[in-house]
Formats: C-alpha cells, structure tokens, sequence
C-alpha cells in the first residue's frame, strides 16, 4: 500500500494529442518533476472545476524508460467526469506511480 505522505502531486504540460481510434486519444506530457516510467505503472490525473470541485482517474502509462515524458492512451467516455476533458487540456497534475 502507498504511504499517503510519500505521494506528491507534479504539473505536467501537454505536448502532445493525437487520436488513435474515434474515441481513444494519445496525450503526450512534458512532467519536469517526473522520475521516470517503470512497466506496469500507472498514475492518477487530477482535474480541477472553476468552482474548486476536483476529480482524478487512474490511467496506465505507455511510455516507459527513465525521461520526464509520460504517454497516455485515454478512451473518451462521453458522460464521463475526467475524459471528455482531457483533450482539449494543457495542464495536469498527476502523482507518482
């Protein structure tokens, strides 16, 4: 289990969207702070409502290797409260894998 103090959260900048299928889109993101992609990890992305209501999702990560790039591949779900607005996003927080 993850010890809740060792989490922290990093801003990580959209560089990159491409859609893969009608309804999956490949978000490429710049993470400074990111300590690199191990297989099988995966992160949590959190996003933030003008009104200060916050929601996160799990997503696994396809990149892996030692960089502060990280790759998603994210379904769209259309009544969903996190995907439908990850494509048009520029910044995120995600936490540690």
């Amino acid at each position: 289990m993850t010890n809740p103090t060792l989490v922290r959260w990093h801003v990580g900048r959209v560089i990159g969207r491409r859609y893969e299928a009608d309804s999956a889109v490949r978000l490429e993101l710049d993470v400074p702070t990111w300590p690199g992609n191990d297989a099988g990890s995966h992160l949590d992305l959190r996003l933030t409502a003008p009104d200060g209501y916050q929601a996160s999702r799990s997503y696994s990560l396809a990149s892996s290797g030692e960089s502060t790039r990280v790759v998603l591949v994210v379904h769209e779900v259309p009544d969903g409260e996190v995907s439908p607005f990850l494509v048009p996003c520029r910044t995120l927080r995600c936490d540690l894998p």
